[in-house]
């Protein structure tokens, strides 16, 4: 929330500096971002008056201006498509410094120029602007900028947190800067000394408990809203709309109470608060047209809805330059339907922000009658308007007052030290906190601005908050910190040790993925998709943990890292369900640049080698790799990761299909492992240890021709079932297809390690096993053993 310096101190009348206000607000809890000086460097920059604007000669976007400050007449060419004779300007003269550009004399296609008309953003006082900045027609001409606009003045960016709806105004800034200083904030004054008319909603819906409207007839629609008025919305943020809807968001901006205004002219009937009913259509003031239901709160008349209630008003009922009769709204709604509603249409307003968060119910008269005193005053010495206020109604419900007790014994305990109860009272007082003693406490009752104080501990904060936390001794605490075992999982600290070991780096992305990607990963899936994303790259919950990482590696080869090797373990999500999974990605060079390592890029056997020795090692399962297919990955490089003990799926590895590389323009094809981390849990159970046995171990090398379709892992499997206790593992060392190898066929050859665990085995039992095994890959794979 952005306001102004010299906003804040009509409120507060203090010597402190903007620094040190800055460091009261934040060590108040309300962080100061950002303290912005404005008008600081705007010397040479006066008011001037447009004498005459004439087409340039070279350019048809440009116009020749005669310009003059009241003692002197410039030439200065201008795009500006509201450049016209007869109206109020900003000029910087030649040697002006503006925030990012020194003015200096030029000539613009064969033109000189002697200066230049200013807009807001090229002085520095907003993000973005249209035109040069027309000023009021009876801005002194000559005048400097910065003490016509009192641009001596200070923004501060303020992080207000979601729990206090209260400080989303000056007012509420004030009460804080105040109750830090020990003073009471200057108040503005309300005159509500207006006739009153009969109530136009006469019953409220639950999730309104005060409604209040002003008729307001014959307004000059000439008048325009004071600069005073202007300056601080343009400082806040805001842009200048029209009179009548300027003073209602000044107020906003003031008190913290959203207001509204429509015009009486385009209003049939009554206007009445209540439920929208289903199918019940609304366009907004944005061009967005809604189709309700049952469950949304509108402001309607007796054609129907023509607002949405606290929200946004409706287009049909709008105000404009043209308006003379105005119904202003003013009313108190519940934070959880104004949330509901917002979030539904996905629609982003300051009303909307403040009511969620909770506006105080005894602000909706003291809103209206300030935005009267300010129509009222601004529409000249001769003008009368007539103003008819309807008596607030209220809701069946109220918001009843909260009292709280504050234990001194308590308020000791968590603060670690003692407080006098004089010192508590005069925080209580401060904070405008209602209280009295009873035996070993006080009984407190909050202002009804403060939504945020409902239990004990949150008036010890407040306390806290005004002694200043640094009162607070460092003490080290004293409790055992050892982390729940359902929170800490012991055999994920050993699988980050043996990925970071072989050369992983771990990362941490966010649960919410982008839509587009994700449907490339896994487009028979259907994820799980926010109603209020962070952002368009953030709209869906992630189904698995390779979104993350492939986002992740597009990022790093942005930034010119061309080896990466990340894993990550977290949640992910599928319609109900959700599961721990363990995911790699490993791209480019499988070893750093060096002068000992050549350039191999990194491939499916390598990363296959990693996530073999992160099950054996650390969940002591004996992983199987079989053939299978994933649309994300390469057709003839995927397979699934098995345990070949219980044959149970732990999960995925392979090569990134060829589309998605293309698609992603990669270099190289990165090669991803993906592991549910529930399913090793499982396996794990059935892991026994076995003694490493202390006889020697025998290999036989065979040789086999075998059709060249024949998988690997087939193979293995069916040998491995000959005598699994013996045989203890099996590989292959050679492949070989071509010259003197029947059509149709491969050389396979295989290295197999046998061993018993209680005796040293005899030539002839090695023998035997050994003609067992090349009977049953002869018979069972149609098999010929090589020479």
């Amino acid at each position: 929330m952005k306001i102004s310096e010299k906003w804040l101190r009509s409120f507060v009348v203090t010597d402190k500096s903007v620094q040190e206000i800055s460091h009261l607000l934040t060590m108040q809890g309300l962080e100061v971002e950002e303290i912005l000086p404005i008008g600081l460097s705007l010397s040479q920059v006066v008011v001037a008056e447009i004498l005459s604007a004439e087409k340039h000669p070279n350019a048809d976007r440009l116009r020749v201006c005669q310009v003059s400050d009241g003692s002197e007449i410039f030439t200065i060419v201008c795009g500006a498509p509201n450049a016209r004779s007869g109206i109020k300007v900003v000029l910087a003269k030649i040697g002006a410094v503006l925030p990012n550009i020194r003015i200096k004399k030029s000539k613009i296609r064969d033109v000189e120029s002697q200066g230049m008309l200013c807009s807001v953003s090229e002085l520095g006082l907003a993000e973005q602007s249209e035109g040069i900045m027309e000023l009021p027609s009876d801005a002194p001409i000559g005048k400097p900028l910065v003490e016509y606009l009192d641009l001596d003045d200070n923004i501060l960016d303020i992080s207000i947190t979601p729990n206090r709806g209260d400080c989303v105004s000056v007012l509420g800034i004030a009460r804080e800067v105040a109750a830090a200083l020990s003073m009471k904030p200057i108040i503005f004054s309300h005159d509500l000394s207006f006739p009153f008319g009969n109530a136009h909603s006469p019953v409220l819906p639950d999730e309104c408990l005060t409604y209040m409207l002003a008729k307001i007839m014959s307004i000059d629609p000439a008048v325009k809203t004071p600069l005073w008025i202007t300056e601080r919305l343009r400082r806040s943020g805001l842009r200048r709309v029209n009179f009548i809807v300027d003073v209602t968001q000044y107020v906003m901006l003031e008190c913290g109470q959203p207001l509204h205004a429509f015009d009486a002219q385009k209003i049939q009937g009554n206007v009445v608060v209540r439920l929208a009913t289903s199918m019940e259509a609304i366009e907004l003031l944005n061009d967005l047209t809604l189709t309700l239901d049952e469950h949304t709160l509108v402001i309607a008349d007796d054609l129907g809805p023509i607002a949405l209630a606290g929200v946004m008003g409706g287009k049909r009922a709008a105000v404009s330059e043209t308006t003379v009769d105005v119904i202003l709204e003013s009313a108190h709604f519940i934070p959880a339907s104004i949330a509901r509603t917002a979030r539904k249409f996905r629609i982003n307003s300051d009303a909307a922000y403040r009511f969620e968060r909770g506006v105080d119910p005894q602000l909706p008269k003291i809103a209206l009658a300030r935005a009267l005193n300010l129509i009222q005053s601004h529409q000249g010495e001769t003008k009368t308007l007539s103003i008819i206020v309807s008596s607030p109604v209220e809701g069946q419900k109220s918001v009843a007052k909260n009292t709280i007790l504050l234990r001194y014994a308590k308020l000791e305990r968590l603060l670690g030290m003692s407080m006098s109860v004089k010192n508590i009272q005069q925080c209580f007082q401060a904070l405008n906190i209602s209280y009295e003693e009873v035996e070993g406490g006080l009984l407190a009752t909050p202002p009804s601005y403060r939504f945020d104080l409902v239990i004990e501990e949150d008036l010890i904060e407040e306390v806290l908050r005004l002694q200043g936390c640094h009162r607070v001794s460092a003490i080290s605490p004293r409790a055992p910190l050892s982390l729940p075992s359902h929170l800490h999982d012991a055999s994920l600290d050993a699988e980050r040790l043996i990925l970071k070991t072989r050369g992983y780096d771990e990362i941490i992305s966010y649960s919410f993925v982008d839509e587009k990607l994700q449907a490339q990963l896994y487009p028979s899936q259907k994820p799980i998709t926010l109603m209020n994303p962070i952002s368009q790259e953030m709209g869906v919950m992630r189904l698995g943990l390779w979104t993350g990482l492939l986002s992740t590696l597009l990022y790093n080869l942005n930034r010119q890292q061309t080896r990466v090797r990340f894993f990550e373990w977290g949640l992910c999500f599928s319609g109900d369900q959700q599961s721990k999974k363990i995911a790699g990605l490993s791209y480019g060079r499988l070893y750093p640049e060096s002068w000992h390592n050549d350039a191999t890029i990194a491939h499916f056997f390598d990363v296959k080698n990693d996530v073999d020795a992160l099950l054996r090692e650390n969940y002591r399962i004996n992983s199987v790799f079989c053939a299978s297919h994933h649309p994300a990955l390469h057709p003839t490089q995927t397979a699934q990761i098995v345990d070949s003990t219980t044959q149970c799926v732990l999960g995925q590895l392979g090569v990134l299909h060829p589309r998605l590389v293309q698609s992603l323009e990669l270099s190289y094809a990165p090669v991803l492992f993906e592991i549910d981390i529930n399913a090793l849990k499982k396996v794990r159970s059935y892991q026994s240890f076995e003694p490493i046995s202390k006889f020697p171990e025998v290999r036989r090398d065979l040789a086999f021709f075998v059709p060249h379709d024949l998988l690997y892992q087939t193979l293995a499997d069916s040998i491995q079932e000959i005598d699994k206790k013996r045989i203890k593992r099996l590989f292959v060392f050679d492949v070989y297809q071509g010259k003197h190898i029947p059509e149709g066929q491969k050389s396979i050859a295989i290295a197999i390690i046998i061993q018993d665990t209680l005796k040293t085995m005899s030539d002839a039992e090695i023998a035997v096993l050994t003609e067992k095994i090349i009977n049953r890959v002869q018979d069972k794979f149609h098999a010929t053993l090589r020479d």
